[in-house]
């Protein structure tokens, strides 16, 4: 009896493959779109300062910005060199300046050259199999605006703005009375051959999708750390999940060791019953550590690392710190000092304060850490806090009712080392 199911099953799964050849034969289409997957500046005026730039090559770039956009092969029929009309054309808004510019593929096969011209960056005619991805990266010096990607060739007049994740056609097998028949018969030979693969092989398979690890808070994860296979992503592995367990009230904070590359994960934080942790921030571009996270509830918490685009494997180092707060009391006439021992770290200190006091700090770090602060009133509203300098936005404010404040230091990324709050003697003016 499993004989005649096998031989049945290899019938209807052969007819089904050349019915389904034929049928995408039938239903090939070409297109090709683009989306712009990350758009960071890379310096911000601040009020009161003038001329604050990048240098890059002898210049300085006033409104310095990278750009990351995906030009993708979204139909199922290769584009070739010879289809395309003219080069593709990446157009900026007037007053944005092209300053550098590449490009890379997914596969590394797909190539094209780049050159910029005026407002604009010209592709050369990459090939495009399906679901090749061309990505290109911009250094411009200018605002942020609409990017616009144009291009006509055969089967395609325009390069469409795609909306969210790329996705690339699969045939369009749907449709025509003949096309759900055709599915109905793949459908049936794709379960007869997988129950006969149960059957006769019970002990094949290929590997899981997500690998699962346990690990704690306050653990350093790597390649092979902490058991083999961690730290990496890998073909048939495009994710990994740690789990932990933690107390209510814990603080953490998930610290990325290796930012060399810059793009291509994604690290998202969730509870046991799949929702994600409020405030932790979950991003592909860039390599800053997202902000220190407060644990609600008492239980497991999941850390995934998935890919986000680009190329396997790809190798990373995390570390999970236990970032406690350390809290004190403090008056308004005499010097703290304080400290960023780690990673996430902050401290928070309260001020008794009557309405018309004056809370005035001038906040000193020493090498190495590069802190911010807040201040908040007594009913919890953020009335003060630093920019990007704290040097330059030091602490004064005049309380406006009688209460407990509080004042919070804690480090810019990942920077630690001393500091002192010394209270300033002069009056504002």
């Amino acid at each position: 009896m499993e004989m005649f199911l096998a031989l049945l099953g290899g019938v209807v799964s052969v007819l089904g493959l050349l019915l389904g050849y034929v049928s995408h034969r039938r239903h090939q289409r070409t297109r090709i779109g683009y989306r712009l997957v990350a758009d960071s500046p890379l310096a911000q005026n601040i009020d009161g300062i003038e001329n604050l730039g990048i240098h890059y090559d002898g210049r300085v770039l006033t409104r310095p910005r990278l750009m990351v956009l995906e030009i993708i092969n979204v139909g199922n029929v290769p584009i070739r060199p010879d289809d395309y009309q003219d080069d593709l054309g990446v157009t900026f808004p007037e007053g944005v300046e092209i300053v550098w510019s590449s490009v890379q593929g997914t596969p590394a096969s797909v190539t094209a050259d780049v050159r910029v011209v005026a407002e604009s960056v010209r592709i050369g005619r990459p090939l495009l199999n399906g679901e090749d991805v061309l990505t290109l990266q911009v250094l411009a010096d200018g605002d942020g605006a609409d990017v616009r990607v144009d291009g006509r060739g055969v089967g395609f007049s325009q390069v469409e703005k795609l909306a969210g994740p790329s996705t690339a056609g699969r045939g369009g097998l749907l449709g025509s009375p003949s096309s759900i028949a055709l599915m109905t018969l793949v459908s049936i030979a794709l379960i007869t051959t997988a129950w006969l693969v149960y059957t006769l092989w019970p002990d094949s398979g290929g590997a899981e999708e997500v690998q699962k690890f346990d690990v704690a808070v306050g653990d350093t994860i790597g390649k092979n750390l902490p058991e083999e296979g961690a730290g990496e992503l890998v073909d048939g592995n495009p994710a990994d999940e740690y789990t932990f367990t933690a107390l209510k009230g814990t603080r953490v904070y998930v610290q990325q060791l290796d930012c060399a590359d810059t793009f291509g994960r994604v690290l998202s934080l969730r509870r046991a019953q799949g929702d994600k942790v409020p405030g932790f921030y979950e991003a592909t571009a860039r390599c800053p550590s997202s902000e220190a996270v407060e644990l609600e509830e008492a239980g497991p918490y999941t850390l995934r690392v998935a890919l986000g685009y680009g190329s396997l494997p790809q190798t990373y180092s995390i570390k999970i710190w236990d970032a406690p707060v350390d809290k004190r009391n403090i008056g308004l006439d005499n010097p703290i000092e304080g400290r960023i021992e780690q990673p996430g770290g902050r401290d928070e200190f309260t001020i008794d304060a009557q309405a018309g006091d004056r809370i005035a700090f001038a906040l000193n770090a020493e090498k190495g850490l590069r802190p911010k602060w807040s201040l908040r009133a007594p009913d919890g509203r953020e009335i003060g806090k630093s920019d990007l300098y704290p040097y330059i936005d030091p602490i004064d404010l005049d309380a406006e009712e009688s209460g407990t404040y509080r004042l919070v230091v804690e480090s810019v990324d990942t920077t630690t080392g001393d500091y002192v709050l010394l209270p300033r003697d002069e009056k504002k003016s």
